[in-house]
C-alpha cells in the first residue's frame, strides 16, 4: 500500500482540469470530512467496478473488490500526496486486489457483457455496436458481443488488464503504466500484443 501512495502521473492541461476537482475532495476527506470521501466514491465507483469486472469476470466478486478498493483507499488516505493522483492511485489498489484475487482461482468465470458493468449505476451491457429496436439488428449486436466476451477471455492476465483499462475505461497508457508499475513501453508492447490477440480471436467471426 505504501507504494500507491507515490503514485505520480504526466497529465496534458486537459487531463489536469479533469482531475483538478479531486483536490479539493481529498483534502477534505484527509481532514475527516466523510462527505468528501462519499463525493470521490460516486465519481469512481462505476469506473472502478468496470476495471475491475474486466478482471475478474464476476459481478458479485467485482463487487467484494471494489468494496474492499474503496475501504482499502479511505484508510490510506492520508498517504496520498498528489490529489490529483487519486484515480490512478485508486485503481492501482483496486489492481493489486484482482491481482491477490486472481492468484487464488485456477480459472476465472466467463465474462459477461451483457451484465456486469455499470452504466448511470445501473448495470449494463458492454455496447460493442451501435444498435437498433430491430429484432435482426439486435441478434447481430447480441453475436458481436458474445464473441467479444470469449475473445476477452482468451487473453493472459497481464494483456487482460491493460485493454480493459485502456479499451473500456479509455485510460492513457501513461496512467495504466503507473497504476500497473510497469514502465510505458511495457504498457503498449502488452496492448499491443493484447489487441492482435483478440484480432486472432475475432478473425473467424469478422469472417463470417
Amino acid at each position: 500500500m505504501a507504494a500507491a501512495s507515490t503514485v505520480e502521473v504526466r497529465r496534458t492541461a486537459e487531463e489536469r482540469a479533469a482531475y483538478a476537482g479531486d483536490v479539493a475532495l481529498v483534502r477534505s476527506a484527509q481532514a475527516g470530512d466523510l462527505a468528501a470521501f462519499e463525493a470521490l466514491f460516486a465519481r469512481y465507483h462505476a469506473r472502478i467496478h468496470n476495471v475491475v469486472y474486466g478482471m475478474v469476470s464476476n459481478q458479485e466478486d467485482a463487487a467484494d473488490l471494489v468494496q474492499d478498493a474503496f475501504v482499502k483507499a479511505y484508510r490510506a488516505l492520508g498517504s496520498l500526496r498528489d490529489g490529483q493522483a487519486f484515480f490512478a492511485w485508486l485503481c492501482r489498489i483496486a489492481v493489486n486486489l484482482c491481482r491477490n484475487f486472481r492468484r487464488g482461482r485456477a480459472h476465472l468465470p466467463p465474462l459477461s457483457l451483457d451484465e456486469g458493468f455499470l452504466l448511470d449505476g445501473e448495470y449494463a451491457p458492454l455496447e460493442v455496436a451501435d444498435s437498433s429496436y430491430e429484432p435482426a439488428r439486435l441478434a447481430e449486436v447480441s453475436a458481436t458481443a458474445e464473441a467479444v466476451r470469449k475473445a476477452i477471455e482468451t487473453l493472459s492476465p497481464d494483456h487482460r488488464e491493460v485493454v480493459v483499462m485502456h479499451h473500456l475505461e479509455g485510460l492513457p497508457v501513461d496512467y495504466i503504466a503507473q497504476v500497473v508499475g510497469v514502465p510505458v513501453g511495457t504498457v503498449k508492447s502488452r496492448l499491443s500484443r493484447g489487441r492482435d490477440s483478440l484480432r486472432r480471436a475475432l478473425r473467424s467471426f469478422v469472417e463470417s
